[in-house]
């Protein structure tokens, strides 16, 4: 999956022209599906490659993830204009947090 840097920025425009006070704080498999505007079986797989980078929330067999951290990770490509998957991810907040408690 090559997501450009116009799509994500496309795609969080967007999700910004929703009403906020209307919006969950988490995203269910449909809702992210559609932001990456993909499938929800494309997004099952991108999940089981690791393509996901923001941490999943199971509750019992349901899956979500915090809305702003989606929004972050979409903010946040890499230098190839690409999304980071789950271990550059967690990497990436991980030394972000470093930086700020500095």
């Amino acid at each position: 999956m090559n997501t450009t840097l116009e799509d994500v920025l496309a795609a969080i425009r967007e999700l910004s022209v929703r009403e906020s006070s209307l919006l969950s704080p988490l995203l269910d498999r449909n809702d992210l599906a559609a932001l990456l505007r993909v499938g929800e079986t494309t997004l099952d797989k991108l999940r089981a490659m690791d393509k996901i980078g923001p941490a999943e929330i199971r509750i019992g067999r349901l899956v979500y993830w915090h809305r702003d951290e989606v929004n972050a990770w979409l903010a946040t490509p890499t230098a190839k204009g690409e999304l980071m998957g789950r271990l550059a991810w967690t990497v990436y907040r991980r030394e972000e947090c470093r930086r700020k408690s500095r």
